[in-house]
């Protein structure tokens, strides 16, 4: 009876120490427990996502309609499937020649309203002079028909700055353009930044800027459809703050200084198999030339003039956008400014 007893006692232990267990591994189970809660709150959204994703990609098959080609937007006319995958490798490169900052499109639209006033003005004050001069039959004096400080001040005062709703309708807009023309601009760029020996293939010059400029016959014109060569120049370096600048300055030498310390590095074995093949490749470009083409490549043969900057692709398309603004005047809106 005894060893009864104690066994007794023994198994009681034991209850009170499973039970004290299994109290602590519920506690210790709680944060799982939290978490596989969460998990599934994370899950069921995506769950109900991906069920929908394949109802739509049923309605594709079943209505036979096509994926949109890169760079073109979806239109339901043409029977384009309401969504088309994305190649990573092409929407970088796309999104360069097609978005713009949205704050610099803010000021920008606010400098077009002042820049259209102000040049109205301008011709209106010349008229005015030279039918005064006329009236008075005497000659223009100097400076007589150019606005003062004081009226530029009042045509500043007097400009509204672009509601939200406008700016966002414009800056979509100009976006839509740059993506319906994705191709040739990319080819443009390119081909204009690839001109002369100095700065880089990607990037383009103030030279090569003038180089576009005038292939494309931006400066003069009749106005009000005219722009002045100094507005062509200021288009290209209101692309970009100083502080823009600054940062991108930063970044080049950083890569520099990678490149160098990767040449360092290179044994002379490696040092010299790269002389050998850059020699190489000098010899082959100049083989089998063309008077059309050593005509090209004298035509767009220059060098960086000291401290002068380039533009990638975001900054140009930005000057583009500043061109067609300031030239295009007669045109109410913006982006068809652009579109011209």
């Amino acid at each position: 009876e005894s060893n009864t007893d104690e066994q007794l006692d023994e198994i009681l232990a034991s209850i009170e120490k499973i039970a004290t267990d299994l109290t602590q591994l519920r506690e210790d189970l709680k944060p799982l427990q939290a978490l596989a809660i969460r998990g599934q709150q994370a899950w069921w959204p995506i769950h109900n996502r991906m069920q929908q994703w394949s109802w739509k990609l049923f309605g594709v098959k079943v209505k036979q309609e096509e994926e949109a080609p890169n760079g073109v937007d979806i239109e339901p006319e043409k029977n384009h499937a309401p969504f088309k995958l994305k190649d990573v490798r092409f929407e970088k490169k796309f999104i360069l020649f097609t978005t713009l900052q949205r704050k610099r499109i803010r000021d920008l639209v606010d400098y077009t309203a002042f820049f259209d006033a102000y040049k109205e003005a301008e011709v209106v004050k010349k008229l005015e002079v030279e039918e005064r001069c006329r009236e008075e039959k005497r000659k223009m004096e100097d400076g007589e028909d150019e606005l003062t400080e004081e009226e530029v001040e009042a045509i500043r005062e007097s400009i509204v700055p672009v509601s939200d709703d406008d700016l966002e309708e414009i800056h979509m807009g100009f976006e839509k353009v740059f993506r319906k023309n994705y191709f040739d601009m990319s080819r443009i760029f390119k081909y204009y930044a690839a001109g002369g020996e100095g700065g880089a293939a990607t990037d383009i010059s103030l030279a090569e800027w003038w180089q576009m400029s005038n292939d494309c016959q931006y400066p003069g014109g009749k106005d009000p459809n005219c722009i002045e060569k100094q507005d062509i120049e200021r288009c290209f370096h209101e692309t970009e703050t100083e502080e823009e600048i600054a940062k991108a300055e930063k970044k080049k030498a950083q890569k520099e200084a990678a490149l160098a310390k990767a040449e360092s590095e290179l044994g002379p074995d490696e040092s010299l198999e790269l002389d050998v093949s850059e020699d190489e490749e000098e010899k082959e470009k100049e083989k089998e030339k063309t008077e059309e083409e050593e005509y090209y490549e004298d035509e767009y043969d220059w060098d960086l003039a000291e401290g002068e900057r380039e533009i990638g692709p975001e900054p140009w398309i930005e000057g583009l956008v500043r061109v067609a603004c300031y030239k295009f005047r007669k045109i109410p809106s913006l982006p068809d400014r652009l579109e011209k």
